[in-house]
């Protein structure tokens, strides 16, 4: 599949692309699936400055959990019982945490024109 980002032309394999993200305000961690559809619809609408500055923050953000050699656990706090499901396992999502990573150092290529 092929997205336009600001003109220029970018490569996607409809491969699965996720992260772990912080819900429930920040007490609790779980793996969500990308939405690029919805991705390229908001690095469109920003200024090229501001997408390649949160564009880069996500690569750096799936660069760092693509390393991680644990499952990220709910930081809930200890008076707290937390019986809801754990985050998916690290080793079951890490190559679609890479995705993330290689399809945004894609779009990175594109905001810059390279």
């Amino acid at each position: 599949m092929e997205y336009l980002i600001h003109g220029r032309k970018v490569n996607f394999d409809e491969i699965e692309c996720g992260i772990y993200k912080q819900v429930s305000s920040g007490l609790k961690i779980d793996y969500a699936v990308m939405d690029i559809d919805h991705l390229v619809q908001v690095i469109n609408g920003l200024p090229v400055d501001a997408a390649v500055e949160a564009v880069t923050e996500l690569k750096d953000l799936a660069a760092r959990q693509s390393r991680w050699e644990h499952t990220p656990q709910n930081g809930v706090p200890g008076i707290l019982r937390y019986n809801g499901p754990d985050p998916a396992p690290i080793e079951k999502v890490r190559g679609n945490i890479e995705n993330t990573l290689r399809f945004s150092e894609e779009i990175l290529k594109a905001l810059k024109g390279q």
